[in-house]
């Protein structure tokens, strides 16, 4: 199975920002379940990517526990019990924001002894 590179992995996740803006744009009435899912599902994508920047060394533990974190975080609000949890939707989104902005999967990192 080929290796993911870390410029895919970061695309990814520029893309789940991107689909998370675009549900946040929205009132939380006019929101689709389909469209919160497809948000999410690029939240799997980006960690799918990251869990492939792992494994070639462009990624660390901590990076890929964030995304796992974002990916509840985001499912939560995917499937709430009363409403729309947009506050979860905006962590999701400024966390993966962030992790780009830190340049997560952007290079080799060093071994951890995992």
């Amino acid at each position: 199975m080929a290796t993911m590179k870390s410029e895919e992995a970061r695309e990814k996740g520029r893309i789940a920002r991107e689909r998370l803006d675009d549900v946040l744009a929205k009132d939380g009435r006019e929101i689709s379940h389909a469209e919160l899912a497809g948000a999410v599902r690029c939240i799997v994508a980006y960690r799918d990517g990251l869990i492939a920047a792992r494994r070639a060394g462009r990624c660390t533990r901590e990076e890929l526990d964030r995304v796992n974190a974002l990916l509840s975080l985001a499912h939560g609000a995917e499937y709430p019990l009363i409403g729309f949890h947009r506050h979860r939707i905006e962590q999701a989104r400024d966390e993966i924001a962030r992790m780009l902005a830190d340049g997560a999967a952007s290079g080799p990192t060093p071994p951890r002894g995992e």
